[in-house]
């Protein structure tokens, strides 16, 4: 009797629980898994239909596939290839990074560490820009650049860039340049460093995050 006991009681302790509650939060993130790839896989599917089918069927799967349609996009759009596209995005990107992180940074270096008249006032007036909606600046802009024979070119999307009008990207940067310690700037300032070779040497690597 007591072995039958023991036995029972053993075979008990050695099972565990289903855990139907990891099993639901993985079914649940599976799904959530598949409606976050259905956009991807629809795209996908929808690059190899035809013309008409594309709207008329809603099936995911393309009744016929048509390959042609890669070969069609790499031909570009009014006789403009796929390469000149690609490379004017990335040289509009990548100057656009550039001159965000540059000017913003020098403006927000400027406004968190120096001490220089109406910098209260300027600081407030450049936040208020943010209000600004964008239409109301686009006309003056389009005759700024057409007095300066800039339109249809690059400039007029890359210059004002390394002018720091992202106000928001300057508020942020100032706001993370206040909590840095002053007494790095102060040490370098000991060893003969001047505002521009504090700021590249010591505050713009502590920046970086």
């Amino acid at each position: 009797m007591t072995t039958s006991t023991a036995t029972t009681t053993g075979t008990t302790a050695g099972r565990r629980p289903v855990p139907w509650r990891r099993i639901a939060l993985h079914a649940g993130c599976l799904a959530a898994l598949l409606v976050m790839l259905y956009p991807l896989a629809w795209l996908l599917a929808t690059s190899l239909k035809p013309a008409d089918e594309v709207i008329a069927s809603l099936n995911l799967l393309p009744g016929k596939l048509e390959w042609s349609n890669y070969s069609t996009a790499l031909d570009g759009v009014d006789d403009v290839s796929v390469g000149r596209l690609l490379t004017n995005s990335l040289l509009i990107a990548g100057g656009a990074v550039l001159g965000n992180v540059l000017s913003c940074s020098l403006a927000a270096y400027a406004f968190a560490r120096l001490r220089f008249r109406f910098r209260g006032p300027l600081f407030a007036f450049m936040i208020a820009t943010i209000m600004l909606p964008h239409h109301a600046v686009l006309i003056p802009q389009y005759i700024i650049f057409n007095q300066l024979g800039m339109v249809n070119t690059y400039w007029p999307l890359i210059l004002p860039k390394f002018l720091a009008t992202e106000a928001f990207f300057v508020f942020l940067i100032v706001q993370f340049m206040r909590g840095l310690p002053r007494e790095l700037e102060e040490a370098a300032r000991i060893d003969g460093c001047g505002p521009f070779r504090s700021f590249f040497l010591v505050v713009l690597p502590l920046t970086r995050p």
